[in-house]
């Protein structure tokens, strides 16, 4: 009975495997070992790719079987005298002691690769499952046995950014990218309480008129004492912790605003067009918060455009068919942004409430020079026209690529070639010379 009862002490009861502290115990022995053998000794935190997808999806009870497959198979993987552990939710270690050699790693890797290679089935479902891998080294990448799992999940979140089934070694570098990341992140939540975004917007032209038909508001954050943050640094970040929806309310909100302000300073009615992320797609009130934005602003619903990516349009196909169908019912457009970057499948263009196609600058940067980019946003646009779609391009930054555009019944464009985003006042100065420009050409006419 006492061993039963020090056993569940130390080991995790879904998978069996030995919880921290038993894994810990063992790299302090470990680590003993090689101070007196002048060995190595590797650390490897491993990660599932994809578990809360597959958990979302299929239901923690699946969750739970995948974790005990993963578990069997990683048992098969690792050399006798290496300790595996269970961290808690989909995150593993690994403990090598007695390392020959660094090439003993990668072999380890290799083996874990291996074993998960093959189709998980999960009762009538077959899935496949990778691991992003993280890897310290004693004595090069700590002496503690703290030192060496902080690297080594350091290492790990590298290597999840690599891609899925990639493994990272630590290096100073990985230490030094850790503390910017957690800097920007501390400073992304000051900076939501201290309301340091502005809005910037890029004028979306009408290729037959030349005229601005619409904004794009974007979100740009300075920074105190360091200037402009790159959204391209900042964005991916918001994400990551959650900060998405806040900020994505408050684009709406201030784009429909500051619509309004232009139209009650005399300037034309533009459709002013909103990125949305999925999370936002996500929350159950996300409908009635755009409604009620709408109704708060004065903005009418006709002039609000929702953009969207293909991976945010088919994720939760059915549930964001329906957002889509509320919205749109509305009177609201929905666009798909970056189209032809995402999904393959096209048949989401015939089942969900789209007004408008924009085509990734990827492909409007060489369309003058590259036959093919040229002939995929031809057949974009023709595919859009018979689908009764208007088609915007961004990213247009030379007249070559305007009249190329312009020769395929593209309707809109956006780009440096007529403006950067640019801050509310400097767009309403844009809308304004065009307005005095139109009002003297009839005067002479």
């Amino acid at each position: 009975v006492e061993q039963k009862i020090q056993h569940l002490a130390l080991h995790d009861t879904l998978t069996d495997l030995p919880y921290r502290r038993y894994m810990e115990r063992s790299l302090v022995q470990a680590l003993a070992q090689a101070k007196m053998s002048e060995q190595q000794v590797a650390v490897l935190f491993l990660d599932l790719d994809r578990f809360k997808h597959i958990n979302d999806a299929f239901g923690h009870a699946v969750g739970d079987e995948l974790l005990q497959e993963v578990a069997k198979r990683l048992r098969l993987a690792v050399p006798p005298q290496a300790t595996l552990s269970r961290q808690g939710g989909d995150e593993f270690v690994i403990v090598l002691p007695a390392l020959p050699s660094r090439a003993e790693v990668g072999r380890c890797v290799d083996q874990i690769a291996h074993v998960l290679r093959s189709p998980v089935v999960l009762g009538s479902r077959e899935t496949r499952v990778t691991c992003s891998i993280g890897i310290s080294l004693f004595p090069d990448d700590g002496l503690s046995p703290d030192a060496l799992l902080k690297h080594a999940d350091m290492a790990m979140f590298q290597a999840k950014n690599k891609g899925q089934g990639c493994h990272q070694f630590f290096n100073a570098r990985l230490d030094v990218e850790l503390q910017q990341r957690m800097a920007l992140e501390q400073a992304l939540h000051e900076a939501v309480q201290a309301g340091q975004f502005e809005g910037h917007y890029q004028p979306q032209v009408d290729m037959v008129t030349g005229r601005i038909a619409g904004a794009e508001a974007l979100m740009r954050w300075h920074r105190p004492g360091l200037g402009w943050e790159s959204p391209a640094n900042f964005i991916p970040v918001a994400e990551d912790i959650g900060l998405i929806p806040i900020l994505g309310a408050w684009v709406l909100e201030q784009a429909c605003e500051q619509a309004v302000r232009w139209l009650q300073a005399g300037l034309p009615p533009l459709r002013m067009a909103v990125n949305v992320s999925a999370l936002q797609l996500d929350q159950p009130d996300f409908v009635q918060t755009v409604l009620h934005t709408l109704q708060r602003t004065g903005l009418p619903a006709a002039q609000l455009e929702l953009e969207l990516t293909e991976s945010v349009m088919l994720h939760e196909m059915d549930r964001t068919h329906h957002t889509l169908d509320q919205l749109h019912a509305a009177g609201i457009a929905i666009s798909i942004d970056d189209f032809g970057t995402g999904y393959s499948s096209l048949s989401y263009l015939s089942r969900l409430p789209l007004d408008k196609l924009k085509i990734d600058r990827a492909f409007v940067k060489d369309i003058d020079t590259r036959p093919s980019d040229a002939v995929l946003c031809r057949t974009i646009v023709a595919m859009a026209r018979n689908l009764g779609l208007h088609v915007t391009a961004e990213g247009v930054e030379t007249t070559a690529q305007l009249q190329a555009l312009t020769e395929y019944g593209c309707t809109h464009y956006q780009g440096y070639l007529f403006s950067r985003p640019v801050p509310a006042t400097q767009f309403a100065v844009l809308m304004a010379s065009q307005v005095d420009e139109a009002i003297r050409v009839r005067q002479v006419s």
